[in-house]
């Protein structure tokens, strides 16, 4: 059998971003991942210039498809 990890609270989250017009958000996020990551927050993070997401108990497939959804 085949088994996903799912994200609960607490887990750290590494996001990147490709954005060649707005090379400034880019490099936020990639200090951002670099530093702490991304933290799993009552089942949400939170993105720069975004409203929080919800991410617990997806797996990370499916929280990459929102995050892609959202930005």
């Amino acid at each position: 059998d085949y088994f996903e990890e799912i994200i609960i609270d607490g887990d750290q989250l590494s996001v990147a971003l490709y954005c060649p017009r707005r090379p400034d958000r880019m490099r936020t996020m990639d200090f951002i991942n670099q530093t702490a990551g991304f933290q799993v927050c009552n089942g949400y993070i939170n993105l720069p210039h975004l409203d929080a997401i919800e991410v617990n108990g997806l797996t990370l497939k499916e929280a990459q498809a929102k995050i892609q959804m959202t930005y």
